[in-house]
């Protein structure tokens, strides 16, 4: 959302939304295919690109874990690798400002702010540097 990108929510979908890139070409921010289900020929789990030929992806037993590319099991389930294009969804990004709280009424009472609103605009702050 805060990069104004509509990815596809499974990973089927994914590896057919994005560009098709040699796995020695990966770099961070790529997407990373394997087929670990019965079939496979059909991509059923995704990890993403981290550098030094890592992924950051989710295991069912395990949470979100960092896994070396070059395990065997990952190399026995590789199906193929992808960078996201930017495929942006029909509304604009919004750039959003947090507002400055207002003043507390007492000095002990804690100041009130979105914090969703300040990490998205972070967010924004860092991926406009990139486009400069």
């Amino acid at each position: 959302k805060a990069l104004g990108i509509a990815l596809p929510r499974s990973s089927r979908e994914q590896q057919q939304f994005c560009k098709s890139i040699h796995k020695s070409k990966l770099n961070a921010g790529d997407l990373v295919f394997f087929c670990t289900g019965r079939d496979k020929t059909r991509v059923s789990h995704v990890g993403l690109y981290v550098g030094n030929g890592q992924i950051i992806h989710s295991s069912a037993s395990r949470g979100v874990i960092v896994s070396r590319l070059e395990e065997k099991y990952y190399t026995s389930t590789y199906h193929s690798s992808g960078h996201v294009q930017r495929k942006t969804s029909s509304k604009p990004v919004k750039k959003i400002k947090p507002e400055k709280p207002a003043a507390p009424k007492f000095e002990n009472e804690p100041m009130q702010f979105d914090l969703d609103e300040v990490i998205e605009a972070k967010i924004d702050s860092i991926y406009s540097s990139f486009l400069d």
